[in-house]
């Protein structure tokens, strides 16, 4: 599966070992972590963008998060 995510998280494998995907991180991850219930919430939640193995379409998604953290920081300045 094909994902970025905004935020650090640490999987555990069935076989106990831990993935862990970085704050920023745009690539592939393997099927067993994709399946985990930590990666499925994140992805509910808006944390990780999952929006297919296109280029385009994942840069997308990653501007449209950049933009909602600068508008939030922006509005934050202005209290």
């Amino acid at each position: 599966m094909f994902i970025a995510s905004n935020q650090r998280f640490k999987i555990r494998r069935a076989d106990g070992s831990a993935f862990v995907i970085p704050n920023g991180f745009v690539g592939d991850i393997p099927s067993d972590v994709a399946e985990s219930w930590l990666v499925k919430s994140a992805i509910k939640d808006g944390k990780i963008v999952c929006s297919g193995t296109k280029d385009t379409e994942v840069e997308k998604a990653v501007e449209a998060g950049k933009e909602k953290v600068k508008a939030a920081a922006k509005k934050k300045e202005e209290k």
